[in-house]
């Protein structure tokens, strides 16, 4: 297999899985960040951020309920935080947050973050802000029927359907590559670009 090949693979897996993850609400960003992340990784590159650190971890440490297990690990977050030592944790420090989750309400915390704008929830319009071109499927009656969206172009052509079963269409030197997201997903996306095509439509009157 070529490199091509599993690069083409790996960048239509990777759009297919974005998506299923914004369907269930699993995917942020760091508020006026691009980059879009699980919430794990999201709140480390936070807490990395000089200038917000302080507060994220007031607010996460606020909603840990201190027990006689987690103590000392909010104290070694603590300390971390004062000494300017998280960027470039080991492994085993990467994984404190998600050790510090067990047994604590982790929804809690997003929430908190979010209500704070430290974070932001990714939301399918944000996820196709920057979409290179939109065509609608429209039926004869002039209803929305479905949507591609074109999200990467000239090496590889990367398509995003909600026609027939839904799914991430990939093309790059004659090879093929297709994932096939649930129909939850197809859902948010028709639900958005509806009411963008009803935008739209109101512009041809």
């Amino acid at each position: 297999m070529k490199k091509t090949d599993t690069e083409l693979r790996e960048h239509v897996r990777n759009i297919g899985e974005d998506l299923e993850k914004i369907s269930r609400e699993e995917l942020f960003t760091v508020s006026g960040d691009q980059d879009v992340h699980t919430f794990d990784v999201v709140l480390w590159e936070l807490l990395e951020s000089g200038d917000v650190w302080d507060d994220a971890v007031n607010t996460l440490l606020e909603h840990i309920e201190v027990d006689d297990d987690s103590e000392e690990q909010v104290k070694k977050i603590r300390r971390l935080v004062e000494t300017g030592g998280i960027t470039g944790l080991s492994t085993e420090d990467n994984e404190l947050l998600v050790e510090l989750a067990n047994g604590h309400n982790w929804e809690e915390i997003k929430n908190a973050l979010i209500e704070d704008e430290l974070i932001e929830k990714v939301t399918i319009d944000q996820y196709f802000r920057d979409h290179l071109g939109v065509k609608f499927l429209v039926a004869f009656d002039g209803e929305y029927e479905g949507v591609e969206i074109l999200v990467s172009y000239g090496g590889p052509n990367i398509y995003v359907c909600t026609t027939d079963s839904g799914c991430v269409e990939g093309y790059w030197g004659g090879v093929k590559e297709v994932y096939n997201f649930t129909g939850r997903v197809t859902d948010a996306i028709d639900d958005h670009f509806r009411e963008v095509f009803s935008q739209v439509k109101a512009t041809w009157k």
